[in-house]
């Protein structure tokens, strides 16, 4: 009765245990799991909710996803739900978790698409391919992090850094200096016959040089950009958008000189040969890692996911098919034969016979006809039988055998390590390991974080703010710049090199946390192994569902495994381990020296002292007069023992005679040990006399010792003194004295080794260096003894700190390593040539300059010196800006006198302060004549009146080079202005939608083009027609406009906006940085899409990447109907064009969004959003939901840059893979914000106005090029001239003639005026944010009326009155011009 009570109880708890947990989960859980659920059981079945509104491919695409983001959300849940140690395993466990996701959500797919997809990997290989990948990634990325750590910003042209040093390591390589004597004729390296001899020298001085090169380069570039925003205390928002300026610059530059083209670094054609590898494998005996490689890495281990059974179906007896079913793997099935009606009673089955061919085609097999083969005489058929198995033919005794096929499988295999490849490993990660060193181990290092942590504060510790900044530039360029040159050996590499690492190295430093050079390490790592391990598996995976293009994804897989990590954890590995850290350190004392020594050593070092007096027995002190007394005062009694009859007779002879006494007793015990030598034999006689000579020597010690034991007072005297003044002093000049000693013993050590002789000289010498050696121990020894007192205060940081406060271990590591490979790294040692580098000497001065007593000397001689021609320099500088001054110049020199003497005068500061002081004294008198109020408004361009004036003039001024820009007919100036009226309006939108995220929200959205991009694939997808490969069928618009149905704009609106909503959830509460290249990172993402995925092309041919031949807006209407309507009100012989419509609804959309983006932010929702981007956790506290309202602007602004991209897709009638690359969609839409100016939506007109004018401006400088009578063709030619000029006489000393005709041939050096654009587009973002931040037409703030001003405004008549007069003015002046 009790058992069955307790059991009912216990289902009954249990039942109400599970309900409450079940109600306890959150609904974002709940909902999560049964997605989960959906999308494995959909997956596997084909089935799921998805599948009523789609299918075929399109169903498991979706379900895959919803697959992975459920997955995603049940992580972080779980991880959050966690705590303590199980937090810690679970966090170390989460790449695992990851990759187990996806392994099980493939083998779901596979197993429901009744497929099997098979993946290889060769350990060997997969570990050295992320390594080699987490290399070039981190080869940025430390830079990144370094700038990071220091000047708080994300630094956009650390790619740039890179491609500097790749490019230093190509112009040596073409450099004449680097060459072999064959034959008494020169010739360069990658020239010289293979010998299988690999040779040093080039790579060597290439990666010197690379370092160096790019950190000057980095020093220059922060002391004239980044340096002026400090100064000003900019946001580091506005330091990273200049470094995007500077970028765009960095790589106009780099194209305009080197070219599009792809260069290989080889320091030595022996370094390309395939024997230039080590072999991974079993049997590699004589390879470097025999032996301790270990064997399972030589293993090729194959998965399969999905389907693991294989059928096969042939004819044979039972007992066969049952012997074939007993093999380990394989099962077999017998079927008996079928039956069948034997018509002519042979007791077999017999087929149809052969019926050749038709002769008089009445269809009746007759004679002749067939192949009569039973001999009959005549044509039988099939005789008929009962088909089992449906396979439409008789069967007799088929075995079906299933071959069960093993998820996992391994095999011996060999893999081969290019010395290329592992020199870029090798390289990058000892390079970023001794930079790890330094930060933590070195004075530079504290105080490079000291500057991290809070720069005022360790500019009042007497840091040298801006020398640490120049020093983290360099260093940071320079790592950089050393990774490209070892980069630049593997990979053919062209400017575009660069984004393509950029984006996944900053998705590293977010994975690492921002800041933390350990966490990038280990993420680079980690990203790395994640692409190697991923390859495999999208190829195999590609081959099973006939998306061979699926190998493309490898290269977005760092973006995915980003955006999947901060699901996880949103503050990056870094935060994590550097929480592990500081908890650790909580729990564990300080290491201490005295807690790792033995215990016997700390008491025999207790123990050592002079035999007369121990020191740890001293009780007393010595007074002021030297003399010895204890505490009390009294004179400490003698402590020599009395009572021996030699201490009585030595004690009455004369002071000055026991001194003698001891010279005579150590003369006699050094001739009598000679003597002792010399006389040496066999026999009594000699024992007799070595018997003597001891005696002697006895005799002569005890003579020492009782002379010099009289002294014992005064010895002890000066000791003790010796040893309490020691005491008493800081500890600093204990452990002084301590790494003082050390130098010595050193020193003495080094002379006597390089300082060798035969003779009484140097045998005085030895004897002298051995003194001086033993003062030095006994320094050490003595040091360390009174340091014991101290021994709690002692780390093994402070006494490396004293040591590399002595010495610099960099360079006297560098000194050491070019003496000892000096003939690997000297051109003349190296090979057969003239060229020499003087490694030796330079060692020498390395090794000198590692004494930092040294070094600080010279410092301290170089500095006045130095605050001498920086004081001069400043004073000038009071007077006269040197950048007009130089492009002043530049001006006169290619004969533009008017604009240059302009710009030379100013640079004179005085007379611009002149020029202004008259302009201002012009304008009060003006005011004053007329009586009138001031006519520009109080606030300037940040007032409503103020910033429309700007507007309206700026606006003039390009409306007027639009209808300046010269055309060869009406036609083609009419699909001129169309088209630059829609690049403007498209331009404005996408800026729009960027202000709305950026401007007012203020979340950093470096994404824009991703729902741009969305809305351009949305759209022209959906508007392919049906008949064509891809195509839906949709209408672009509406479909009351045309025949198909839908509207393909809407669609895009809404898929971007969802979007949008949906990005808020994992990213919205991610800080501003991880924000930013999270956005960018999903455009990325679409963009390989693109590549990759087929469903995305449409229009054409299912192999061509990209969506053509869609249909465009009202395009038949316009056609059969309005263009030639049209083209006549225009003014046009012919129909207008296209671009004509298209151009009246960009104008029509663009005023529209305008107008609901205007109503919009003077709304209270638009009040809140300034608040969440001016401070959330005000806002928050306000009761707004911050989050909601992220959410809700991002899905506005998706929405409406989907609807840019829509419009984007029409103009351009073909959507690419390309359209989506950051440099020619995310820059510019940023150029136009910032140009135009942030929150600020007449800005961002004025700033697409420019952007989109840039492209017919250029082409008309293309165009002119080649057009003698063009009035732009003798500007096209100043540009080629001036651009000859720097690369042939300014800047030609520093490479060959070689490296000149390898990029521009033999023929004219002219200017690519693409890449001269890009250059000048980062100009101009550069050049506006130095200028000022605000942009063109700063943010306007509502200010509150003031009545007591309002009677001084303005009447309304007298503005457009002034708006007509500039307008004339700006009209002559540009007709002038």
């Amino acid at each position: 009765m009790d058992k069955e009570n307790s059991s009912d109880i216990s289902s009954t708890d249990v039942s109400d245990y599970i309900r409450e947990s079940w109600d306890s989960i959150s609904i974002a859980v709940k909902i999560a799991f049964l997605a989960f659920v959906d999308a494995s059981l959909g997956l596997r079945y084909q089935s799921g909710i998805f599948s009523i509104l789609f299918s075929g491919d399109f169903l498991w695409i979706v379900q895959f996803f919803e697959y992975v983001i459920s997955s995603f959300f049940l992580l972080y849940s779980i991880l959050n739900a966690l705590s303590g140690v199980w937090r810690k395993l679970f966090i170390g466990l989460t790449p695992l978790f990851i990759l187990s996701i996806f392994a099980f959500c493939l083998d779901q797919l596979f197993i429901g698409q009744e497929t099997t997809a098979s993946t290889s990997f060769n350990l060997s290989s997969t570990l050295f391919s992320g390594l080699y990948w987490g290399a070039a990634y981190l080869s940025i990325a430390v830079g990144l992090t370094l700038i990071y750590k220091v000047q708080n910003f994300g630094n956009f042209a650390q790619a740039e850094m890179m491609l500097v040093g790749a490019y230093v390591g190509f112009t040596m390589m073409w450099s004449p200096f680097f060459y072999t004597i064959i034959n008494d004729e020169k010739v360069l390296h990658i020239d010289a016959p293979k010998d299988e001899l690999l040779t040093w020298d080039t790579l060597f001085w290439a990666c010197v040089s690379g370092f160096m090169i790019a950190g000057i380069l980095g020093v220059v570039i922060d002391r004239l950009v980044y340096h002026r925003f400090r100064k000003r205390n900019a946001l580091p928002q506005a330091m990273m958008i200049a470094s995007l300026g500077m970028a765009m610059i960095m790589r106009g530059i780099l194209y305009l000189r080197y070219g599009a083209e792809q260069f290989l670094f080889v320091p030595d054609v022996d370094w390309r040969l395939s024997s230039s590898s080590t072999k991974f494998s079993n049997d590699a005996e004589g390879q470097p890692f025999y032996g301790f490689w270990p064997d399972w890495m030589n293993q090729t281990f194959r998965f399969r996911f999905g389907e693991r059974t294989a059928e096969t179906s042939s004819r044979m007896s039972e007992n066969a098919c049952a012997e074939e079913g007993k093999v380990d793997g394989y099962s077999s099935e017998w079927a008996a034969s079928e039956d069948f009606v034997d018509s002519n009673g042979n007791g077999q089955y017999d087929t149809a016979e052969y019926f050749i061919i038709d002769v008089n085609g009445n269809g009746i097999p007759e004679q002749g006809e067939y192949i009569d083969a039973n001999g009959n005489g005549q044509y039988d058929e099939a005789e008929s039988f009962t088909d089992l198995n449906g396979n439409g033919a008789w069967d007799d005794g088929v075995c079906t055998i299933t071959e069960y096929l093993s998820f996992f499988e391994s095999s011996d295999s060999a893999y081969f390590l290019q010395y290329t490849k592992s020199a870029l490993i090798i390289g990058v990660f000892a390079a970023v390991m001794l930079l790890i060193l330094m930060l933590n181990w070195t004075r530079l290092g504290r105080q490079m974080r000291a500057v991290a942590d809070n720069p005022d504060l360790a500019a009042s510790s007497g840091i040298n703010v801006e020398r640490i900044h120049s020093i983290t530039a360099f260093l940071a360029a320079g790592m950089s710049g050393f990774g490209g040159v070892l980069f630049g050996m593997y990979v053919r590499v062209n400017p575009e090199v660069g984004l393509s690492i950029l984006l996944p190295a900053f998705s590293v430093i977010i994975l690492g946390t921002l800041g933390s050079v350990r966490g990038a390490l280990i993420a680079a790592i980690i990203v790395g192994l994640v692409r190697s391990i991923a390859e495999p598996i999208l190829i195999g995976s590609g081959s099973a569902l006939d998306r061979p293009s699926y190998a493309a994804f490898g290269e977005a897989m760092p973006y995915m495994f980003l955006v999947a990590v901060l699901m996880v954890m949103p503050k990056g590995l870094g935060h994590v381990l550097n929480e592990w850290q500081i908890e650790r350190t909580k729990n564990k004392n300080e290491w201490r020296i005295s807690d790792n020594l033995p215990r016997y050593f700390t008491s025999v070092l207790n123990s050592i002292y002079l035999p007369t007096f121990r020191f740890s027995s001293l009780k007393t002190k010595i007074n002021f007069k030297g003399k010895r007394v204890t505490k009390s005062g009294e004179p400490e009694p003698e402590r020599f023992v009395e009572g021996d009859y030699f201490s009585e007779k030595i004690n009455d002879i004369d002071s000055s005679f026991k001194g003698t006494l001891a010279i005579l007793g150590i003369l006699q015990v050094v001739i009598v040990s000679i003597l002792d030598i010399y006389t040496s034999g066999p026999g009594t006689a000699y024992y007799l006399i070595d018997f003597v000579y001891l005696l002697l020597q006895i005799v002569g010690i005890l003579m020492i010792y009782f002379s010099l034991a009289h002294y014992q007072t005064d010895m002890k005297l000066y000791v003790i003194d010796l040893y309490f003044q020691i005491k008493d002093s800081p500890s600093d000049t204990k452990r002084n004295l301590f790494g003082s000693g050390f130098l010595i013993l050193i020193l003495f050590y080094s002379i006597d080794y390089f300082v060798a002789g035969a003779g009484t000289f140097y045998l005085a010498l030895d004897y002298i260096f051995f003194f001086g050696q033993i003062f030095g121990l006994l320094m050490i020894v003595f040091s360390s003894f009174f340091l014991f007192n101290e021994i709690e205060e002692i780390s093994f940081s402070k006494i490396l700190g004293q040591l590399t406060y002595r010495i610099n271990f960099l360079f006297l590591t560098i000194a050491l390593l070019l003496w000892k490979y000096e003939s690997m790294i000297e051109p003349s040692s190296a090979r057969d040539t003239e060229s020499t580098l003087y490694v030796t000497e330079i060692a020498y001065i390395f090794g000198i300059l590692s004494v930092n007593d040294l070094t600080r000397l010279l410092l301290q001689a170089i500095t006045p010196v130095q605050k001498i021609i920086s004081d001069s320099f400043r004073i000038v500088g009071q007077h006269i800006n040197f950048q007009a001054l130089v492009f002043g110049l530049l001006l006169i020199m290619f004969d533009h006198w008017f604009w240059g003497i302009l710009l030379v005068l100013y640079s004179s500061n005085e007379v611009v302060k002149s020029v202004s002081e008259y302009y201002t004294q012009f304008v009060s008198w003006i005011n004053e004549q007329s009586q009138l109020p001031s006519i520009w408004p109080e606030h300037g361009r940040t007032s409503e009146s103020g910033s429309w004036f700007t507007f309206i003039c700026f606006l003039v001024v390009l409306i007027y080079i639009v209808d300046w820009l010269p055309s060869v007919t009406a036609f083609t100036k009419t699909m001129q202005v169309s088209r630059i009226i829609v690049l403007v309006c498209i331009f404005s939108i996408l800026a729009f939608s960027l202000n709305l995220h950026t401007g007012f929200t203020g979340m950093t959205n470096f994404g824009v083009i991703f729902f741009a991009g969305l809305g351009a694939i949305t759209t022209a997808l959906l508007t392919v027609p049906s008949d064509r490969s891809g195509g839906h069928g949709w209408a672009p618009i509406l479909g009351i406009f045309s025949d198909d149905f839908g509207s393909a704009i809407l669609a895009a609106v809404f898929v971007s906006g969802l979007a949008g909503w949906l990005l808020a959830y994992p990213t919205a509460r991610l800080r501003m940085d991880y924000f930013a290249i999270v956005t960018i990172s999903l455009g990325e993402i679409v963009r390989i899409s693109m590549r990759a995925e087929p469903l995305l092309r449409a229009g054409t041919g299912t192999t061509a990447i990209g969506i053509q031949m869609y249909n465009l807006p009202l395009e038949h209407w316009w056609e059969s109907s309005m263009d030639d309507h049209v083209g006549k009100w225009l003014g046009l012989d012919e129909a207008a064009p296209y671009t004509v419509l298209l151009a009246a609804i960009a104008l029509i959309s663009f005023i529209s969004i305008w107008t609901m983006i205007e109503m919009m932010q003077s709304s209270p929702w638009g009040r809140l959003l300034r608040a969440i981007r001016e401070d959330e956790e005000v806002t928050m506290h306000h009761g707004h939901n911050v989050f909601q309202n992220k959410a809700m602007s991002l899905a506005l602004g998706g929405a409406i840059a989907g609807f840019g991209g829509g419009l984007w897709a029409w103009l351009n009638a073909s959507v690419l893979d390309d359209f989506i690359n950051p440099v020619k969609s995310t820059f510019l839409i940023w150029a136009a914000f910032i140009v135009g100016g942030r929150a600020n939506n007449r800005g961002m007109v004025i700033g697409a106005f420019m952007i989109a004018l840039t492209e017919p401006l250029f082409n008309l400088l293309s165009a002119a090029r080649g057009d003698n009578q063009s009035n732009f063709h003798s500007y096209v030619g100043d540009i080629d001239g001036a651009f000859e000029w720097l690369i042939i006489d300014v800047f030609g000393f520093m490479y060959s003639d070689l490296s000149i005709t390898e990029v521009f041939g033999t023929g004219d050096i002219v200017v690519n005026l693409v890449y001269f654009k890009l250059m000048l587009i980062g100009l101009v973002i550069l050049t506006s944010l130095m200028i000022s931040e605000r942009g063109l037409l700063p943010e306007v703030p509502k200010r509150p009326e003031n009545p007591a001003l309002s009677s001084k405004t303005l009447p309304r008549y007298v503005w457009p009155i002034i708006v007509v007069v500039v307008i004339i003015i700006e009209i002559l002046i540009l007709g002038v011009l």
